[in-house]
């Protein structure tokens, strides 16, 4: 299956990485229209343009290169409907890791576990998720953790991908380029009416308070990464624990 050029973008611009470079252009834009060639804000309130610029290009080209390795494991459609097992947090690195053990039945019906890591902690024993892998990599990632709230469906052709998935992830960049307003001169012109009696910051910068404000509202749905998968091909027996209720979904 090949995904199309909107799903590739959708993927590559989902990332959490990505949508904090768009967040540092759009600040190193501010710099360059607001304080270099307008001066209405004082340089030292906004980091230099060569280290924004920097961390811009840093981000867009992890965000884009991690999106580009899930759109690659897409598109072998290993998928897989997983019943989580157990939950275990990993307090080792700087941020909190939850291992989440996952059991799923082969198409040789023998039953398998798989370990993911996440940074979420959204899900409890007993709960079924569809779940993509890649056995060679070692790579994959839960539906749940799709960017912008989007399903396998999506990237398979069989369903549409909902027009607020792209609201939800386009914000951010188009809020970006906002301080090419700086550029007409009405705006300008008010802008310079407001600089004695206004704190200049909050009016030149609204649109990167926006931006911060979007991401951290909307960052469930936001991709952090493909998160590590290990597979373990042996047969397992459950423990007592799992509800007997909720029987193994089968691989695709």
């Amino acid at each position: 299956m090949k995904i199309s050029k909107t799903s590739l973008l959708t993927i590559v611009f989902g990332m959490v990485i990505s949508q904090a470079g768009w967040l540092v252009a759009g600040t190193a834009l501010l710099r360059v229209i607001y304080v270099d060639k307008w001066h209405f804000i004082p340089e030292g309130q906004i980091a230099p343009l060569k280290l924004l610029a920097g961390l811009s290009a840093l981000f867009l080209g992890a965000g884009a290169a991690k999106g580009w390795a899930i759109a690659r494991a897409l598109e072998k459609e290993k998928i897989v409907r997983g019943r989580l097992l157990k939950v275990e947090a990993d307090d080792s690195g700087e941020d909190t890791q939850y291992r989440m053990t996952f059991a799923y039945t082969n198409a040789a019906g023998s039953q398998q576990l798989l370990l993911v890591k996440r940074q979420r902690k959204d899900l409890v024993p007993g709960d079924e998720v569809s779940v993509l892998f890649d056995e060679r990599t070692g790579e994959g990632l839960l539906e749940l953790d799709l960017p912008g709230g989007t399903k396998f469906a999506n990237f398979q052709g069989t369903q549409p991908i909902d027009p607020k998935v792209f609201l939800r992830i386009l914000v951010v960049p188009v809020l970006a380029l906002a301080p090419l307003l700086g550029l007409v001169p009405s705006v300008v012109v008010t802008l310079q009416h407001l600089a004695a009696s206004t704190d200049m910051w909050l009016v030149c910068g609204w649109s990167v308070v926006v931006q911060i404000i979007w991401m951290f509202a909307h960052r469930r749905y936001f991709t952090f990464k493909a998160t590590n998968i290990g597979c373990r091909c042996a047969k397992q027996t459950e423990p007592e624990t799992v509800h007997p209720a909720h029987p193994a979904g089968e691989s695709r």
